[in-house]
């Protein structure tokens, strides 16, 4: 797919350690845009469907869509003294002494194809390392990646982007607000992880919610009645969507299936934008249906 990438045109910029800035530029009424959202590549486990999550990263570069990574970017379970692994669930390249140094540098390398690779934030995976060996993932990555032209930027566990949309010669803006979380909790058979959304928006005021960690996709599509500051009765759309992984885990034996757990779907969400700057409204289009396996 060939896109006209003079006419869509974004920047992405930090405005503190785990709040970031996306802004379109250069927008007319009826155009649209997108972003893709994701977590939980594991990117070196021999588990990782690597044809899917190339699918799903090439289809957004050809879009000129920005690309999210919430945590678990590495499964990073592989080295010598770390219990949750053993070196045949690692990919053979990684099968290596100095795996947790290989790693970062062989990831970048690979996702370098895709300079649309705006945020990358730490999951339990990456954290666990930290804590463990004093080595940062996500910083030795954004070295790498920045060292072959990419200008990737690194988010917190949890944080926040504004999502803008400004319109062609003019400084009129549109919003809306974008919270993200990689996940927590083990997402039961029962909630599947949704209970989680209700404990979020208490604690946190977005207009779209992401997050991660349970290997489960769903969405919970909410509308807030609230009163303007104008004194006027408005309705705004609340999105919490949950992401799934890109981890097939669902073998004869193993942890996944050992804990009573299925299958579980491939891919994150695409999270697209049409705007009106006549009416001031973002409509915000659902899952596309090619993010599914």
């Amino acid at each position: 797919m060939e896109t006209d990438k003079k006419n869509l045109n974004w920047e992405f910029t930090q405005l503190a350690p785990n709040v970031h800035r996306l802004r379109f530029t250069g927008l007319k009424a009826g155009d649209e845009r997108s972003i893709l959202l994701g977590s939980d590549d594991h990117w070196d486990s021999t588990d990782c469907n690597r044809q899917v999550l190339r699918e799903h990263l090439s289809e957004a570069q050809a879009r000129n869509a920005p690309i999210f990574r919430f945590g678990d970017l590495f499964d990073c379970m592989g080295g010598k003294w770390d219990k949750r692994g053993v070196k045949d669930k690692v990919r053979p390249e990684l099968q290596v002494h100095d795996y947790l140094s290989k790693l970062p540098r062989i990831a970048a390398d690979w996702y370098a194809e895709f300079p649309n690779l705006a945020l990358i934030t730490p999951g339990n995976h990456e954290t666990a390392i930290t804590k463990k060996h004093e080595v940062d993932l996500m910083q030795l990555m954004q070295e790498r990646l920045h060292s072959k032209g990419l200008k990737t930027m690194i988010g917190g566990y949890w944080g926040y982007v504004q999502i803008q949309f400004q319109k062609s010669k003019s400084s009129q803006i549109l919003q809306k607000t974008l919270y993200y979380h990689h996940g927590y909790g083990g997402g039961g058979a029962v909630t599947a992880g949704m209970i989680d959304n209700s404990r979020t928006r208490d604690d946190y005021i977005a207009d779209i919610y992401y997050s991660g960690h349970i290997h489960r996709r769903n969405l919970d599509d909410r509308v807030v009645t609230r009163l303007s500051k104008h004194g006027n009765i408005e309705r705004c759309q609340q999105l919490f969507l949950r992401g799934s992984a890109y981890k097939c885990e669902h073998k004869p034996y193993g942890f996944h299936v050992e804990n009573g757990r299925a299958a579980r779907p491939l891919g994150g969400w695409w999270l697209n934008f049409g705007i009106s700057f006549k009416e001031q409204s973002i409509m915000q289009v659902k899952m596309s249906p090619e993010m599914a396996l």
